[in-house]
């Protein structure tokens, strides 16, 4: 088994000093970040793969088309729920070519990148991609799957065309606007995600009609 659990407590680092500053106020679980700590520093090198029956490192991304008006979302086959593009780690430390991986598998859309948090909608590499926003859910049984818990790492990524196809993980895949979610589901970890998404456009926008204004 050749993970890195290290590289994981520096990805939540990276979290914890510069994007939960960003979006505390709308985060409803102040205490998530030391629930990753703990489990990833009980479990070290088991934490990526499926067979730690407790729980496991998922990885996922929001995907936004290129207007920021729309993200695309997969209604899960075995949960029913409509939820983000993702999937196991699977052994892999990188979760974020793991959010990658599992956003063009299930949508069959290759030009798919991710957006910088800190100088947002830049477009930025791999390697500068920090998560933004952590969440813990139960998993019920399924068949020989016990139930358990995902530990998910989730990443803002932009899709620069919105052709897709619907993978066998999906009953459906929809581009949802930014402002209907609500009425696909009331899931508080997904419309969170939203809502940081719109944090972040309704911060953009005011900071260009300041340079306008300063400007003109």
């Amino acid at each position: 088994m050749n993970t890195n659990f290290h590289h994981l407590l520096f990805i939540l680092k990276e979290y914890e000093n510069k994007i939960f500053p960003v979006f505390k106020f709308l985060d409803d679980n102040n205490d998530v970040i030391n629930k990753f700590k703990f489990f990833i520093e009980t479990n070290k090198d088991y934490v990526l793969n499926r067979e730690l029956k407790s729980g496991h490192i998922t990885a996922s991304a929001l995907v936004v088309d290129k207007n920021l008006t729309q993200c695309l979302m997969t209604f899960h086959k075995k949960l029913h729920k409509w939820l983000q593009l993702g999937g196991h780690a699977d052994g892999n430390s990188n979760i974020a070519q793991v959010a990658l991986q599992e956003s063009r598998e299930e949508s069959g859309i290759f030009p798919i990148h991710f957006l910088s948090l800190e100088n947002f909608p830049n477009i930025i590499n791999i390697d500068q991609a920090i998560p933004f926003d952590l969440d813990i859910h139960f998993i019920p049984k399924n068949k020989n799957v016990p139930e358990h818990y995902h530990y998910d790492f989730r990443y803002l990524m932009l899709a620069t065309e919105k052709n897709f196809f619907i993978s066998p993980e999906s009953l459906d895949l929809k581009w949802i606007s930014i402002h209907e979610i609500s009425n696909f589901t009331h899931e508080k970890s997904t419309l969170r995600q939203f809502l940081k998404l719109k944090h972040l456009i309704s911060e953009k926008k005011f900071l260009l009609n300041k340079i306008k204004e300063e400007l003109f």
